[in-house]
């Protein structure tokens, strides 16, 4: 898995949770053949981005979404 890049969570936390919703899920869906807009229709409501494990924990379940539907 890959590991948080703290950078990228600061400017996402800077972002509404709305738009930050959709650049998580468009950057997680580069390179593969899923459907960002779908693939968003079907995940859970986002972290408490206060909160960094809950975010950390997130991440993680996401990007093992995204392996289980490219496969």
């Amino acid at each position: 898995m890959a590991k948080p890049n703290q950078k990228h969570l600061r400017w996402l936390s800077t972002l509404s949770t709305e738009e930050a919703w959709k650049r998580i899920v468009k950057d997680a869906a580069v390179g593969t053949t899923v459907d960002p807009e779908r693939f968003l229709k079907s995940l859970s409501p986002l972290p408490n981005f206060e909160n960094r494990t809950e975010v950390r924990r997130w991440f993680d379940w996401l990007l093992a979404k995204i392996d289980l539907v490219e496969r």
